[in-house]
């Protein structure tokens, strides 16, 4: 009897030491781990307000983004730019600005991001001005060297620009007429 609860015993140890270096083997298997996953994906819809107090000037900004990675974006901005003349104390119509938008973003957590923005493009008079017709259509430049993005839900971010620089040039022939504006804008973005 004692030889044969040895051999039991014996088995029983061997099985659980087979148990025991067979674990080790398993955890160091290499293990698929899942890219995390990217919070900015593809296509996506921006919309912007902005007022400017150098040139008085306001502006509405609705346009196309699509991020190219995590941190660089492109997109397509159409923008109505009324502009406010402080001798008269009224609007003009002011310009509407077409352009494209370049996004470089570099995060800063989970949910923010400061960003640089370029933008290049064209400006259209919508009024008439003193040796500048309306619908004279001129180049257009800007960009903000300082911004922040804060994801506020999945996939929607609230976009501060405090010192965006835009300069509409409708006019370039004959005498330039130039309508730079420091502005501050504020907007959401959804998705890209």
């Amino acid at each position: 009897m004692t030889t044969f609860s040895s051999r039991r015993a014996g088995a029983g140890l061997l099985g659980v030491a087979l148990a025991v270096s067979a674990a080790p083997a398993a955890a160091n298997e290499p293990v698929a781990l899942e890219p995390p996953p990217r919070r900015h994906r593809g296509w996506g819809l921006h919309t912007s307000v902005a007022a400017s107090l150098d040139n008085g000037a306001l502006a509405g900004v609705v346009g196309g983004r699509y991020a190219l990675t995590e941190r660089f974006v492109v997109g397509l901005d159409a923008e109505y730019n009324p502009w406010l003349s402080l001798e008269a104390g009224r609007f003009s119509r002011g310009a509407f600005n077409g352009y494209g938008t370049f996004i470089y973003r570099y995060p800063v957590s989970d949910a923010v991001a400061l960003r640089i923005s370029l933008h290049v493009g064209f400006s259209v008079l919508l009024f008439d001005l003193v040796g500048a017709p309306a619908g004279s259509v001129g180049p257009l430049v800007g960009g903000n060297f300082l911004g922040m993005s804060y994801e506020v839900a999945d996939q929607v971010y609230f976009v501060i620009d405090p010192a965006q620089l835009i300069v509409p040039a409708p006019q370039i022939r004959g005498a330039p007429f130039v309508y730079q504006q420091y502005r501050l804008s504020l907007g959401l973005q959804f998705g890209g």
